[in-house]
């Protein structure tokens, strides 16, 4: 487990309190949403408008990755969000009279399937992000983080030619990427099941023979069974983390204009107070 990666997470997540609705909003800020912020202005407002037409191109095709980066988090913050309420519904007894459990354990594992499917492919979004800022122009690789990824981990001399020492290097450190890739990939392709347990969390195990596909210890019940809130908290956290990295050396390669009030650029998402108590949970322990 990256304990630095989601100390940075937790340091991205705020709150304000919106007094006309009793509640806290819940946000992200930080170098990724100010870039998103950055790119945007140019696109969108005449008296920033940009001169050159290759930059211009460069900037209208980030911002449309960049958008569909955001509609993945915010996908994903709400499956978490979702697993919570059903825990909650389970421990009153609301999903069913008789088989509580047993309908949190189906819930339950079909929500884990989704979540390792969307999270997958939401991961293709930032390989598109960072194709856009790739060393050589002239050499596109498909538009796969998977591909991305291989190409950094078996030949790095090609991912450096192809994209940057920076950006291959960035690639290298998603080390959670192949063992989540490994899980989804089973299930998609391979007919694998999540096998789930009556219990009122929402607990979950991929098997290939009797091989454990989720193996991190922090967000583990037992030796067997991962909590599925933790896990998703855990790998949204690291996303986060990796697209702060990802935007800082976004700034350089483009490069890209700061504006003064970016600082007021915020993302909310919901079910980011969750993702925060989350990560929290796992860095404290309280599994």
């Amino acid at each position: 487990m990256h304990r630095d990666r989601l100390i940075t997470a937790l340091s991205l997540i705020r709150r304000d309190y919106k007094k006309e609705k009793n509640e806290w909003w819940w946000y992200t800020y930080g170098t990724f949403v100010k870039f998103s912020y950055d790119i945007d202005q140019p696109l969108t407002y005449r008296k920033f408008a940009l001169d050159d037409e290759k930059l211009k191109t460069k900037y209208t095709e980030m911002q449309r990755h960049l958008r569909g980066i955001r509609d993945n988090l915010s996908t994903l913050t709400i499956m978490l969000h979702q697993a919570n309420w059903q825990k909650k519904m389970a421990r009153e007894g609301r999903l069913d009279d008789y088989y509580n459990d047993y309908y949190n354990m189906l819930y339950g594992t079909a929500l884990a399937d989704s979540f390792l499917t969307k999270y997958r492919s939401s991961y293709d979004t930032i390989a598109k992000a960072i194709i856009v800022i790739r060393r050589d122009p002239g050499h596109k690789p498909r538009e796969s983080f998977t591909e991305l990824h291989d190409i950094c981990e078996e030949d790095y001399n090609k991912g450096v030619r192809i994209l940057g020492e920076h950006l291959t290097k960035l690639i290298q450190s998603c080390d959670w990427y192949k063992p989540m890739l490994d899980a989804r990939d089973g299930i998609v392709h391979e007919n694998l099941q999540s096998s789930g347990f009556m219990h009122p969390r929402i607990l979950f195990q991929i098997y290939k023979g009797f091989a454990k596909l989720i193996n991190i210890p922090e967000v583990m019940l037992n030796e067997n069974l991962a909590d599925l809130e933790l896990y998703a908290a855990v790998h949204i956290g690291y996303t986060f983390s990796l697209l702060e990295e990802f935007a800082s050396l976004a700034y350089d390669i483009l490069p890209v204009k700061k504006f003064s009030d970016s600082e007021t650029a915020k993302s909310g998402y919901v079910g980011l107070g969750l993702v925060k108590d989350s990560i929290e949970r796992v860095l404290d322990g309280r599994i």
